[in-house]
């Protein structure tokens, strides 16, 4: 009898630690818990200290007709301006999604980043101060045309960044907070610093200047060749009888084969990459784990793909770097301008729907824009999952393992500047998975700059 009331004490005292973590998992979790609130939270438990001074009623009517004027005059307008089209697209974004793309001023805590979770506990007016002031700060900072160029990155990237910020928490770790925590930490001139520091000086190399986009494929094509990678054109610019000394008749020139259609190069390799280098890719998106696919940095319904980022540990593995060697050997692109590799996976019913791999605001970064995409299938898909190319009459590639798809995002007269025909979706895998990588390779540094801080 007495064991048994033990066991049973015994039990009830685990089910009571298993619930209380439980709970104490999911509040930390959870923006929208009892034990937090949000900056903007209207709860009357929430309200205990303002966030703004009080303002008069001629102040509340400059304020409203503000409001009136800056409007988002679509549903998708936050979608959008965090997928990058404020800078992509700003004809358009900056005139009708207004206040998503910060143009027109600071309203509250949710224009300059993610809402700020509020403890109810000791800390709770404390961290409303932290709030209150980051949006006082933030909107002299909107009136400031010397912070023009960061205001969209001068935010708080986290909901606990006020909290954080308490007493030293912005010195304990500058590195992170001063960048990732601007608002609440009141570092947007770190950004500023950061951001002249991340712009490419006089002396930028460039791994091809204007014209030179032909002469890289060629190079590509005639390596591949040379080492057995079957290579198959299947796009590309109209080709002058004396074009670089390629003189050939198109039947005896891999670089210009019979009948192919005018337009961006577009190639593919065979058996690129072996089974164990698949076999090795695979296992480390494993176990890195592969995470829901961003366009951007927002999860969006345009791409429903799962990704992993091959750094660190994925990146130093010797068969990881003997594929990164071989990428450079073909394409004569610095190992340095090359992005981590993003691993891929697709499951059934999953794809990326239409989009180009340039972003405009590359251009003027560091690293400078994309200018190949070096895209390795590592598996056969029983149906479905190609890769096509709307603008080149649908153009589409099927996966294969061993295979690499090579196309340009920039255009050979001018290597800043978007090649629209190569836009591209992944259809969607109707049977089967799809495993694959991406390697964006740019016009410079990509590395460097990246190991900086620098915005990528």
């Amino acid at each position: 009898m007495a064991v048994r009331l033990r066991t049973g004490l015994v039990a009830a005292l685990l089910l009571c630690i298993f619930i209380f973590s439980s709970s104490a998992t999911a509040a930390s979790a959870a923006a929208a818990d009892d034990s937090v609130c949000t900056a903007n939270d209207t709860r009357e438990e929430c309200s205990a200290a303002p966030l703004d001074n009080e303002s008069s009623s001629d102040d509340d009517e400059d304020d409203d007709e503000f409001l009136a004027t800056c409007v988002d005059e679509h549903d998708d307008c936050k979608m959008w301006s965090d997928s990058g089209e404020c800078d992509a697209n700003p004809n358009y974004m900056l005139t009708h999604c207004r206040r998503s793309c910060k143009v027109c001023g600071i309203i509250d805590s949710n224009d300059f980043g993610k809402p700020q979770q509020i403890p109810r506990s000791n800390d709770f007016e404390a961290v409303k101060e932290i709030v209150r002031q980051s949006t006082e700060y933030m909107k002299r900072i909107n009136e400031d045309e010397k912070y023009e160029a960061v205001r969209n990155k001068c935010l708080n990237q986290h909901p606990d960044c006020s909290l954080w910020a308490l007493g030293s928490g912005c010195d304990d770790n500058p590195s992170y907070m001063k960048q990732h925590c601007a608002p609440a930490c009141q570092s947007c001139d770190h950004i500023l610093r950061l951001d002249e520091k991340c712009r490419p000086g006089p002396d930028a190399k460039n791994a091809i200047e204007n014209g030179g986009l032909d002469v890289l494929f060629q190079t590509i094509i005639d390596g591949a060749k040379e080492s057995g990678y079957d290579p198959m054109v299947w796009s590309r610019p109209t080709k002058m009888p004396d074009d670089d000394g390629y003189s050939k008749p198109c039947e005896e020139d891999v670089t210009n084969p019979c009948n192919v259609p005018d337009g961006p190069w577009v190639v593919t390799l065979e058996n690129f990459i072996s089974e164990k280098e698949v076999d090795t890719l695979k296992g480390w998106g494993s176990k890195l784990g592969y995470q829901r696919s961003q366009a951007g940095d927002q999860i969006i319904d345009v791409r429903t793909s799962s990704q992993a980022w091959c750094t660190a540990r994925c990146y130093d593995d010797p068969v990881v770097a003997e594929l990164r060697t071989r990428i450079h050997d073909l394409t004569q692109i610095p190992e340095a301008n090359s992005e981590y590799l993003q691993l891929l996976q697709y499951g059934e019913g999953q794809y990326y729907k239409q989009h180009n791999d340039f972003i405009e605001k590359h251009v003027d970064q560091l690293h400078g824009p994309r200018l190949l995409t070096f895209f390795i299938y590592f598996n056969e898909v029983e149906e479905g999952g190609g890769t096509r190319f709307p603008e080149l009459n649908n153009l589409t590639i099927q996966p294969k393992q061993g295979r690499v798809l090579i196309w340009p995002s920039v255009l050979d007269e001018d290597v800043n500047a978007q090649d629209e025909r190569t836009d591209h979706e992944a259809l969607a895998v109707e049977r089967g998975e799809k495993y694959a990588a991406n390697a964006w390779l740019h016009l410079r540094d990509f590395q460097t700059g990246f190991n900086m801080g620098c915005d990528s």
